[in-house]
């Protein structure tokens, strides 16, 4: 008597925790990222631009633009990514709708177009599984008269995303200003930076820059930097991050000892679009302080305005703004450079 009460304890357990299973697997819902990720979890709220939901790795709130299917016991890819009216809408009482059969969802396969908002473009990953963009800007001006002179700058940057989880970016840039034969600018920057994201809006960034300018003495300039970064906003139209953290500086000037040291760190980046992307306004800026000496400190910006034309092309007018407390002997401290530019972007 005994055996069989156990058998029927264990047939009962069984079939609750079965289902209780099936219950729970029907009531998760599921956010299918366009580079084939998958979230899952209970959707909390959600706007025209993001999606709250709630995982097991905590609450995340996904952009729109990053969302190709859902499948949700309670909302339809319209509901979620059909634009809404852009006020944020609570989830209390969702209307039921019929979940697909798991045999129709592949997270690995590329999303069904039925499953993506209409109009949203599925961004196609290239080497090593990342989804890549960059640009690359040309400058030149040539004057001839009562002064002649010649003024050409280059720059290129390509980057690289994972699932919004990695971020790789590569830059350089190159000036060169001539009056009357002599060169009164010759300044070389590369850049290579990677932030490693542990959530929807923080992040850890790494980054080298390299520095040269003939004018200004400086055989190179090395600076590596690390800190904590906060995307404060991240949308199709606007884009604002900070990172705040430590340094190392190292400098080296024709004529004058090496110098190194630890350094304290800001950068900002901004851009915002403007009436349906007919122009662009962007600031970045980076303020770097010695720690054994913070009067020598090193302002960097670019301010401009961008104007896209099309299929890619470009024009760009930007105003670059440095500012160094210290210079070496002979240099004064600001440096202000003006730049209208043809570029390519994809």
């Amino acid at each position: 008597m005994h055996l069989k009460n156990t058998s029927l304890s264990l047939i009962l357990s069984t079939a609750i925790l079965t289902t209780a299973s099936m219950a729970s697997a029907a009531s998760v819902d599921n956010l299918y990222m366009k580079n084939g990720d998958r979230l899952s979890g209970e959707i909390t709220s959600y706007t025209a631009d993001s999606v709250t939901i709630d995982t097991v790795f905590g609450v995340l709130n996904v952009p729109v633009a990053n969302i190709g299917g859902v499948a949700s016991p309670r909302y339809t890819a319209d509901d979620l990514l059909g634009g809404g009216d852009g006020q944020n809408m609570a989830i209390n009482a969702p209307t039921p709708i019929t979940i697909p059969e798991p045999a129709d969802i592949n997270p690995s396969a590329p999303v069904s177009p039925s499953t993506v908002a209409d109009g949203a473009d599925t961004p196609k990953t290239g080497m090593w599984g990342a989804v890549w963009s960059g640009d690359v800007n040309a400058g030149l001006e040539i004057e001839t008269g009562n002064a002649d002179s010649k003024n050409y700058a280059i720059d290129a940057s390509t980057q690289a995303e994972w699932a919004n989880k990695d971020r790789l970016k590569i830059s350089a840039e190159y000036e060169n200003e001539k009056e009357d034969g002599e060169t009164v600018t010759d300044e070389k920057t590369a850049e290579i930076l990677y932030d490693k994201f542990f959530s929807d809006r923080w992040f850890w960034q790494n980054s080298l820059r390299l520095e040269q300018d003939d004018i200004d003495d400086l055989k190179l300039r090395l600076n590596y930097l690390s800190g904590l970064g906060y995307r404060a906003i991240d949308t199709d139209d606007t884009r604002l991050q900070f990172v705040l953290g430590p340094g190392y500086l190292r400098e080296d000037y024709e004529d004058q000892d090496i110098e190194n040291s630890l350094t304290a760190h800001w950068a900002m980046e901004y851009e915002q679009k403007f009436y349906d992307d007919l122009f662009r306004l962007y600031h970045d800026h980076n303020l770097t302080a010695p720690t054994d000496a913070w009067n020598a400190y090193l302002f960097e910006s670019d301010t401009g305005i961008t104007f896209p034309i099309k299929g890619g092309i470009k024009v760009s007018g930007e105003v670059e703004f440095d500012w160094d407390n210290d210079p070496a002997p002979g240099n004064v401290e600001d440096d202000t450079t003006y730049n209208i530019k043809l570029g390519y972007e994809w």
